[in-house]
């Protein structure tokens, strides 16, 4: 199946999954992903300053700007993608199409979002003021 990753911020104690985003949160994914290359972007940007990694999700330890830390170190973290997310959209960076189901009886959905700034959604960039 491969390894997925998170974005952690060790400072402030926050985590971002990509699990509810059309991205999926494998090495290629997350690079090759608008959305998940948008959003990692901006949090890293309007971080700057605190220590801040991707972590994995098979290690029982991490290494994040030099320190390992134990598994159990990141469960209390709070879980901010979706606040992220909210903030992209209101600078009107992406934009929320709603989501996608993929199976309604196990509550199984993603985000449909989109970045304005990317190439192929010219159309909506040049109409979003």
């Amino acid at each position: 199946m491969g390894v997925g990753y998170y974005l952690a911020n060790i400072d402030k104690k926050q985590i971002i999954h990509f699990y509810k985003v059309d991205s999926g949160n494998k090495v290629l994914e997350l690079s090759g992903t608008v959305i998940a290359s948008t959003i990692v972007t901006y949090y890293l940007l309007t971080n700057i300053g605190d220590r801040i990694g991707f972590i994995n999700d098979t290690e029982s330890s991490y290494v994040v700007c030099g320190q390992k830390y134990p598994y159990e170190y990141f469960k209390d973290f709070e879980e901010v993608t979706d606040k992220v997310i909210e903030e992209l959209i209101k600078k009107d960076i992406i934009k929320d199409n709603g989501i996608v189901w993929i199976d309604k009886e196990e509550d199984s959905f993603y985000r449909d979002l989109i970045n304005i700034f990317d190439p192929h959604c010219r159309n909506i960039w040049l109409f979003r003021f």
